[in-house]
C-alpha cells in the first residue's frame, strides 16, 4: 500500500485516506480452506455507511451489469448493493472446492434505537445473507450476542463418523488380529 502521511487507520474513510492505492499486483488469498467448513462474516457497526465507492465492483462482483440498481439502503445510498452483496455470498459458490461454500451473514448494530432505520438495514443484510440480526445496547448485551452468533455457527449440522474395528466377540478387549 502506499501510505499517505495524514491518513490513519483508525479513519480509512477520511478524505486524507482518498489517495491510498495498492502498487503493483496484488493477488486474494481464500480464507475458505476446507469443503466443510462453515464459513460465515460478522459485520459490525456503530453507524451508518459513509462512503461507498465500490458499487461497480459489487455489481462486477455478482454478475449484474454497471445499469443495475442495487437494492436500497433505507439509512443512506451509501449503503446500496449491500444486499446485493451480501445475498450473492450466500447464494453462489464462493470456492472452486467440492460442493458449494457460501457465506452466511451476521450483523451486529451498537446502540441504535430499536425501530430505526439502521436496525432494519441490519436485520435486512442478516435475512439476505442467511444469518441473523443483533442490536445491542451495553457492553452485555454485545457479548450475548456474539455468542450467540458463535453458538448459531456450532450448531450448523456435521456429519463425523468414528473408526470402527471388529472385536473378538469372547474378549472384548483383542481383535486376534482378523480384520
Amino acid at each position: 500500500v502506499r501510505p499517505t502521511p495524514t491518513c490513519f487507520d483508525f479513519n480509512p474513510g477520511a478524505p486524507d485516506c482518498q489517495d491510498e492505492h495498492w502498487e503493483g499486483t496484488t493477488t486474494y488469498k481464500s480464507p475458505i480452506l476446507q469443503s466443510c467448513a462453515s464459513n460465515n462474516l460478522i459485520f459490525f457497526t456503530d453507524g451508518r455507511p459513509m462512503v461507498n465507492d465500490a458499487q461497480s465492483v459489487v455489481k462486477t462482483m455478482i454478475g449484474k451489469p454497471a445499469s443495475y440498481t442495487c437494492l436500497a439502503n433505507p439509512v443512506s445510498p451509501e449503503g446500496d448493493c449491500g444486499r446485493d452483496l451480501v445475498q450473492f455470498l450466500h447464494t453462489a459458490d464462493q470456492s472452486s472446492l467440492t460442493g458449494p461454500q457460501n457465506i452466511t451473514t451476521y450483523t451486529v448494530g451498537m446502540a441504535f434505537p430499536n425501530s430505526s432505520p439502521e436496525v432494519q438495514w441490519l436485520q435486512q443484510l442478516a435475512t439476505d445473507g442467511g444469518g441473523s440480526a443483533y442490536n445491542t445496547n451495553s457492553a452485555d448485551q454485545l457479548a450475548l450476542a456474539f455468542n450467540a452468533i458463535i453458538s448459531n455457527i456450532l450448531n450448523v449440522n456435521t456429519t463425523f463418523v468414528a473408526p470402527a474395528v471388529t472385536v473378538n466377540s469372547v474378549n472384548r478387549l483383542t481383535d486376534r488380529n482378523d480384520l
